[in-house]
């Protein structure tokens, strides 16, 4: 799917329940599939520096579809580009673990909200200072009208 500036992949493939399993593989490192704990930690982390990151990852959000597009790509490239040298390489493998996973969440079956419920998460992370684990298992047996109904309430 995305082949990062320093030789990581992000790509999809077979999980416990269907084929939008998102994985990272770093250079010389082995194949792992990152939880929402995972990438919302890291995010947490990132923003406290760059507060901006919660702009480019609404960029992202926006622009992500069912399928992948080259031209959002790019887009995490040059987002990660802007960024201090010692950063650009870890901003954008995580976008691009964010922009999989909407983009899988938009094709998993029984998943009426869609990307948004990895919206919900940053949101509830990086405005609304939620602890990442809360965040990262928030929607779990919810009803999907309920979460429906808290994302319409922040805007989403």
């Amino acid at each position: 799917m995305k082949r990062c500036a320093d030789g990581s992949v992000v790509e999809f493939g077979r999980g416990r329940f269907d084929d939008w399993c998102v994985y990272v593989r770093r250079p010389g490192g082995e194949r792992r599939a990152p939880r929402d704990v995972d990438y919302f930690s890291e995010l947490k982390q990132l923003h406290a520096q760059h507060p901006g990151l919660h702009d480019d990852f609404i960029t992202v959000f926006m622009a992500t579809g069912k399928a992948i597009d080259p031209v959002v790509s790019e887009r995490i490239s040059e987002l990660a580009g802007s960024y201090p040298a010692p950063l650009r390489t870890d901003l954008e493998v995580l976008l691009a673990t964010l922009y999989a996973a909407m983009i899988a969440e938009e094709n998993r079956a029984h998943a009426p909200l869609g990307k948004r419920i990895k919206r919900l998460g940053v949101h509830q992370v990086l405005v609304e200072g939620m602890p990442v684990e809360e965040a990262a298992n928030f929607s779990r047996g919810k009803p999907w009208r309920e979460l429906e109904q808290i994302c319409v309430a922040r805007g989403f």
